[in-house]
């Protein structure tokens, strides 16, 4: 899930608009900033991607996936990362390697 800022937004507001627009869900609490990530997009064009572990209030089992940009989704336990692998030359390892890190930051806070 991404987005970007809308004018006038804050980073909480767009965060929260972003998981409600792809998923139904709705932000109940950001627990930690998992980290930034600087990359130059299929554009041309940097982009500074920062990525945040949330809580979310919703029904887990069944997001209301935004139409074109979702069409299923997958729950990942830390033994499972393996699969992001198989989309690793599409963005350079970068999917993997924010899961990874939202891992480890999810053990550090002692859950």
């Amino acid at each position: 899930m991404g987005g970007h800022l809308e004018p006038g937004e804050t980073v909480a507001e767009a965060l929260a608009r972003e998981i409600h627009e792809e998923t139904g869900w709705h932000l109940a609490e950001v627990l930690a900033t998992v980290g930034d990530y600087r990359y130059t997009g299929e554009d041309g064009f940097e982009r500074w991607e920062t990525d945040f572990l949330v809580r979310v209030d919703g029904d887990l089992a069944r997001p209301q996936l935004e139409v074109g940009k979702h069409t299923e989704f997958r729950w990942l336990a830390d033994n499972e990362l393996d699969v992001l692998d198989e989309s690793a030359h599409i963005n350079d390892g970068m999917i993997r390697q924010l899961a990874e890190d939202g891992f480890a930051v999810l053990h550090g806070l002692g859950t």
